[in-house]
């Protein structure tokens, strides 16, 4: 919801602050700097972390950035000629934060879901993901008309908490008692047989894909 916020505060907000369409059209681009900078970044940091993890961290940085919005707008960074750089920028970490989502849900989708269920789960999770913006885009107005503009950000940015509580306390840890013991298996059989044994057998199923290797398919590019 921190996402569609500035969509129904960016009139208003444009209206005090005399804000020309260009101005508006680049505050409202720069949530998605951020959130395309963390696509490949936020799937990377999930495989490495597990999608718990990074959504959880992800929740936490984007409801931080969305309470400081106005303060970016306040007299005393307006004073600075600094408002449009701290619009920019404060909205350009909500994307960052919200980028990693989709590719954390992947990851525990494919970690935690029998196979005969991930397209199901997926389709479910983005449903989720959709009606969080259907769901801030009906209250907002209602919000906005009520306690000003500013309201919609401190609003959207507490209810992070609650949703990170509520996030840590229901999803699922990744299982690392498989990766725990490939490092062991890694470290303790250095030796002969064992370990050419070891490389062979578990090689082609646990070995890194590089983002080149992907880029270097057709299906990848098919889907982008």
């Amino acid at each position: 919801m921190d996402r569609i916020c500035l969509s129904v505060a960016i009139l208003p907000m444009a209206q005090q602050f005399g804000w020309p369409a260009t101005v508006q059209g680049l505050i409202q681009s720069a949530f998605l700097w951020g959130y395309t900078a963390t696509q490949l970044l936020g799937g990377h940091l999930a495989d490495k972390f597990g999608g718990r993890a990074v959504i959880g961290f992800g929740v936490a940085w984007f409801s931080i950035a969305s309470l400081l919005l106005p303060a970016a707008l306040s007299p005393s960074v307006a004073a600075a000629g600094m408002t449009l750089p701290a619009v920019l920028l404060a909205r350009m970490c909500v994307g960052l934060g919200e980028g990693v989502a989709l590719p954390s849900m992947s990851n525990m989708v494919a970690a935690h879901v029998p196979a005969s269920a991930k397209a199901r789960a997926l389709g479910m999770s983005f449903t989720g993901f959709h009606s969080g913006n259907l769901v801030g885009l009906v209250l907002s107005p209602l919000i906005l008309m009520r306690f000003g503009w500013q309201a919609l950000f401190y609003t959207f940015g507490l209810l992070g908490l609650p949703l990170l509580a509520v996030w840590l306390a229901v999803a699922p840890a990744p299982n690392r008692t498989a990766a725990d013991a490939t490092q062991h298996k890694h470290a303790d059989g250095l030796s002969s047989s064992s370990s050419s044994s070891s490389s062979s057998s578990g090689g082609s199923r646990g070995e890194a894909v590089s983002v080149w290797k992907l880029l270097s398919h057709r299906a990848t590019w098919a889907i982008i």
